[in-house]
């Protein structure tokens, strides 16, 4: 198996940095720090890093397609404007649950899921937010909703609850966008840690971040770890490909030091790491409005 040396390129005073997107316009990433309820943009040519607070917590957040973010905050959906403003959109996440990792699918809908506030078992589902702006529940039993990944034509639905050590496939239902004949796609190898997010590249191959493991492993289709970026910290979050030709990949973590019983500590240190794995991947397909005016 191929090992990759990647370069932290970002260093921060937060409790943890999730959700990296890559934006084709600006040359930039966006990411999230949840606790904070920040969302961030980095430069990674200038190593520059704005703020926009978006709220107390904010669990992911995607492009859209008139240049602001969807989100995923506590209660639900929202979205930051291209002038900074925030907006609901819909409120539906019950008591003791909150929203955690999102992305868009082909088709421009945003998929994210809850957990538990205490990752109490099976408390989270799986919710799809439609471009016309309606919720559906497409999975309940969820522990740690985590990373999710699409096959070019959103046929198959790749997805990760963290406690499984599982990445599972679906079959997605064209119209209805229902998810079916559910399968182990990759079980994670023990003593390698937890996975979390993860990207899919132009050939087909998963990318996962795993937790508590310090690194990010390249499975192919078929389900083989043929590439892994060791990292110099041990709880990575998730991962996506960007720059000009699509053959950047940038990582984000928790900082060195960070403590899982204490999830809101600040601390400084890396936070985002670089890599050129040899391979390219798809840019993020951005959150598209049904309509311009919401």
């Amino acid at each position: 198996m191929r090992t990759i040396e990647a370069e932290a390129i970002l260093k921060l005073t937060v409790s943890l940095a999730e959700g990296p997107m890559w934006l084709s316009s600006t040359g930039e990433i966006s990411w999230v720090e949840p606790f904070g309820g920040n969302l961030h943009i980095f430069d990674p040519i200038r190593r520059s890093d704005r703020v926009i607070n978006v709220g107390p917590y904010v669990g992911s957040a995607a492009p859209d397609n008139l240049g602001g973010f969807v989100l995923a905050v506590k209660q639900g959906f929202a979205r930051v404007t291209v002038s900074g403003e925030i907006e609901s959109l819909a409120d539906f996440v019950e008591q003791g649950v909150r929203l955690n990792d999102g992305k868009c699918a082909p088709d421009g809908a945003f998929w994210a899921g809850t957990m538990g506030e205490n990752r109490e078992p099976a408390a989270g589902s799986l919710y799809r937010l439609s471009s016309a702006g309606l919720v559906t529940k497409h999975l309940t039993g969820v522990t740690v909703s985590n990373g999710m990944a699409w096959d070019v034509e959103g046929r198959h639905f790749f997805y990760i609850d963290s406690p499984t050590r599982k990445i599972d496939c679906f079959d997605v239902d064209p119209t209805t966008h229902e998810l079916s004949n559910r399968s182990t796609f990759i079980e994670i190898q023990e003593g390698w840690g937890n996975p979390d997010g993860m990207a899919i590249d132009d050939d087909g191959c998963i990318w996962v971040a795993l937790w508590g493991g310090g690194r990010v492993v390249r499975y192919s289709p078929n389900g083989v770890p043929n590439r892994v970026v060791e990292l110099p910290v041990k709880y990575p979050t998730s991962c996506c490909f960007g720059g000009p030709d699509g053959k950047d990949l940038y990582i984000t973590s928790a900082p060195p030091g960070f403590n899982p019983a204490n999830p809101r500590e600040l601390i400084f240190g890396e936070i985002i790491f670089h890599c050129r794995p040899g391979v390219s991947g798809p840019p993020p397909v951005p959150y598209t409005y049904k309509e311009i005016s919401l």
